[in-house]
């Protein structure tokens, strides 16, 4: 089992955490939209490209808007764009917004994130230094060689890295984490064996780590490959590859009361991504929720 996975299925309640409750979606929903509304013209007056990733473009797919249990909001952006992205973004409505990069000091993750001023969101998966605001992913779409060996080399590294991160990183929150794991014994097993794991990666620390990944996954450039790759992506490298113009041609569809960019073929992506039943709705055992020890939407306007 992940430890995602067994964060998901705890007792929240049990462990003196808080889950998103229905009452709470529709606040959390108007934020993310006001947030599209002020990124969307920000990149289009910039000459940036960017499109709605994974549950998010989901959500834009079959439900023409945010998924209605949806607690989080991404998007994807190629690496061109986002590194054109990242040297303007402190003029991005900074009264608002601040972006954080992988090896920003405190921050634990080997994707960037837009963080939502005067708001709370504090995961379980946290440190004492950690942002502890409302954020959305950036998952960056990368280069990925034709050549088999070439790409299996760089699939075995962007691997590595990818456990060095979550090991150094589950190493560096167990102390918080463990104040309230104490009822939810599978979770404890899979920090513990995260955390031991490490011990052997803890010659750097978690920033180092996550911005050599993010250097090595930017590392490689062919714009002419015939596929792409995402390997900061939920299925990790072998599992987020795919043909070049999937991810980065985009279409614009309704999302909402508002219109955004979804990749031109996102029915291709999300086939491949959550199978061809994509269109079906789960049952609601099955739908993920973040674990969270404080969660306020601030002063915001919904």
């Amino acid at each position: 089992m992940s430890l995602k996975s067994a964060i998901e299925m705890m007792d929240t309640a049990s462990c003196g955490l808080k889950t998103i409750e229905d009452s709470d979606i529709a606040k959390l929903h108007s934020i993310y939209l006001s947030f599209l509304k002020d990124l969307d013209p920000f990149l289009t007056q910039n000459n940036l490209s960017y499109a709605l990733g994974g549950g998010s473009m989901l959500g834009a797919i079959r439900h023409k808007g945010f998924i209605p249990w949806d607690d989080d909001l991404d998007i994807t952006m190629t690496r061109e764009d986002f590194d054109k992205f990242a040297k303007i973004a402190d003029t991005f409505m900074p009264d608002k917004y601040y972006l954080r990069k992988p090896g920003d000091k405190g921050y634990l993750f080997q994707w960037p994130k837009i963080f939502i001023k005067n708001t709370a969101f504090e995961e379980l998966l946290s440190s004492e230094d950690s942002p502890r605001e409302l954020f959305v992913d950036i998952f960056i779409v990368e280069d990925v060689p034709d050549k088999n060996i070439s790409r299996k080399i760089r699939g075995y590294r962007s691997s590595l890295y990818l456990l060095a991160c979550s090991a150094v990183r589950v190493r560096k929150c167990k102390p918080k984490m463990s104040k309230y794991t104490g009822n939810a014994p599978e979770v404890n097993k899979e920090i513990n064996k995260r955390a031991f794991a490490g011990f052997f990666f803890s010659f750097r620390s978690i920033e180092k780590w996550c911005k050599a990944a993010d250097e090595f996954f930017a590392g490689y450039r062919d714009d002419t490959s015939k596929d792409i790759v995402i390997p900061s992506g939920a299925l990790h490298f072998w599992g987020e590859i795919y043909p070049r113009e999937i991810l980065t041609l985009t279409r614009r569809v309704p999302f909402e009361d508002i219109e955004v960019n979804v990749p031109l073929y996102a029915e291709k992506y999300l086939a491949q991504r959550y199978g061809k039943d994509y269109m079906q709705i789960p049952p609601k055992h099955a739908r993920a929720k973040h674990a969270l020890i404080s969660f306020d939407t601030g002063d915001k306007d919904v």
